[in-house]
This record gives C-alpha cells, sequence and structure tokens, in this order.
C-alpha cells in the first residue's frame, strides 16, 4: 500500500459508514472497541477521519460489524434512497416476530434505532386507522 493510503476521501468516507454500522448495531465506541479488541482510541480517531489506519484493524471492525471491508471503504452509498412502505412493512414484522433484531431493522431502514421505532409507531397508526395503539 503507498503512504497516501488511505486518502481523504476515502478516510471520510470510512468514518461515515463506520458510525452508521456501530449505530446500527446500538453500540457506543466503547463497546465497538471492546468487541473488535481495537483499541478505543483507534475507533474515536478512525470515526473522526483520522489517518493511521492499519489494515488489520479495518478487518476487525469488518468482522465485527459484519460488513465487508469494501463496504466500509465505500465512498458512494449503492442506495440511500428510503426503502418502500412495503419493504419497510415486511422488515417490521421480520422484527415483530424476532427474525431480526433492532439494530438490524434500523439498517434496513436507514435510520438509528429510535427512528425504526418511530417507523414501526406510524406503520400501526396507519394499520389502525390513526388510532394510537402505543399510548394506553
Amino acid at each position: 500500500m503507498s503512504e497516501d493510503w488511505p486518502d481523504f476521501e476515502t478516510l471520510r468516507a470510512l468514518a461515515a459508514r463506520l458510525r452508521e454500522a456501530r449505530e446500527a448495531q446500538g453500540w457506543t465506541q466503547q463497546q465497538l472497541a471492546d468487541r473488535s479488541g481495537i483499541a478505543l482510541a483507534t475507533v474515536v480517531a478512525i470515526e473522526k477521519g483520522q489517518g493511521g489506519l492499519k489494515p488489520q484493524d479495518l478487518i476487525g471492525l469488518a468482522f465485527t460489524l459484519s460488513r465487508s471491508v469494501s463496504e466500509l471503504l465505500q465512498r458512494n452509498a449503492i442506495n440511500d434512497e428510503p426503502c418502500s412502505s412495503r419493504s419497510a412493512a415486511l422488515a417490521i414484522k421480520a422484527w415483530q416476530h424476532g427474525e431480526i433484531s433492532e439494530g438490524q431493522l434500523a439498517r434496513f431502514l436507514r435510520t438509528d434505532r429510535v427512528g425504526a421505532r418511530e417507523r414501526v409507531r406510524e406503520m400501526e397508526l396507519a394499520k389502525t386507522g390513526g388510532e394510537n395503539l402505543w399510548e394506553s
């Protein structure tokens, strides 16, 4: 690898993708560091887009987050558009049946856990004609 790797744009993309992946799991930086065996300072530096990235750290983070290295390094998202209502409904149903975790649901919906819960509430309200089943 050249001394210029990774370049600034790659570091910025990696910082954003790493943060998104970590938040989709509902983890803090400390939890990611503990699970991956990488120093907290390294995780913080990567999320800030700072240099000094070691290939083995990148591989360890990708493995821990169940992502590919290429996905973490990708500069442009494949599809940043929100998923369709039908796809969201199927993902929510899978979550409600315990088939996927809340973090996986949030990742699928391209949001965080709070956003995922809000999307579930919106879908429930639409299904019940506006009656809020969450408040009793």
